[in-house]
């Protein structure tokens, strides 16, 4: 039977407007030539530390649902997908919001571990998030960090 995760990252940052729930770069914002060529079924594939290359892992950029709320709990509803790793400000993410001081951004992807990794340690490795950011693996805390762009990593075996 696989196992699915939920991996929920609730960040608090500093950013608000509406957006489309299909992904697409966001008109207006800063792009380049290369943005509208992102393909959001695989952006960023290769392995992100090519001198500590692994054959056993599992990248997880990519879409996920998002939400902007107020700071008193998590969204009942999600409001589209942004494209993990871009910042949600940024028009690639396909959101281009910005998060305000008052408010919380919320990220929500689901994954199943492969079965090369079964009872294997899983860590989740973050290569930046600002500003103070808590992980849920199946609605249980994994971890909490506070620090602006930062890379930091969680065991989540458990």
């Amino acid at each position: 039977m696989k196992k699915i995760l939920t991996l929920s990252l609730l960040t608090l940052a500093a950013f608000a407007n509406a957006q489309e729930k299909a992904w697409k770069v966001v008109p207006g914002k800063i792009s380049t030539s290369w943005s509208e060529q992102v393909n959001p079924a695989a952006p960023l594939p290769e392995y992100p530390r090519p001198q500590f290359v692994r054959s056993n892992w599992k990248n997880l950029n990519g879409l996920w649902d998002y939400a902007i709320t107020g700071m008193n709990g998590a969204p009942s509803a999600y409001q589209g997908k942004i494209l993990v790793p871009f910042a949600v400000e940024s028009a690639i993410s396909g959101v281009g919001r910005t998060v305000g001081k008052d408010s919380l951004l919320w990220y929500r992807t689901s994954f199943a571990v492969p079965s090369a990794m079964k009872g294997k340690r899983i860590l989740l490795h973050f290569g930046a998030v600002d500003w103070k950011t808590k992980v849920l693996v199946n609605g249980k805390e994994a971890g909490t960090h506070e620090g602006g762009f930062d890379p930091f990593s969680f065991d989540v075996t458990a």
